[in-house]
């Protein structure tokens, strides 16, 4: 099974599959983090729908074939952040995992995970 790995947040939105780094549309990004919490925002001075610049925003992460996405978020966003980019994410998936940015940190520890 193929997996697309996604970081979103705080301030970035990144690829960590696929060889890429930071996705495309950074001004498309910037406005749905900035304006995560709000159902609006503005982008070249238009008001675009939030749930819509998300699946735009992870729609521009260009890994194809993909049967699952695994999004990283910041351990303390609140569960309406995470289920707004999830929701988003199936533009990549039909089956979309996420989980807290610790336990990527956990997973790369010399201890290993239990999650």
């Amino acid at each position: 099974m193929r997996t697309h790995v996604v970081e979103v947040g705080p301030s970035a939105v990144r690829q960590l599959c696929c060889g890429k780094g930071a996705v495309a549309a950074t001004e498309a990004v910037s406005a749905a983090l900035d304006n995560i919490d709000d159902p609006i925002a503005l982008v070249d001075s238009r008001p675009v729908a939030l749930e819509s610049l998300w699946r735009t925003v992870l729609g521009s992460a260009d890994c194809r074939n993909s049967e699952r996405a695994v999004l990283i978020h910041p351990s303390w966003w609140a569960l309406t952040r995470i289920d707004l980019v999830s929701t988003a994410a199936q533009v990549l998936a039909d089956e979309v995992v996420t989980r807290p940015r610790s336990w990527l940190l956990a997973l790369a520890s010399p201890f290993g995970s239990d999650y």
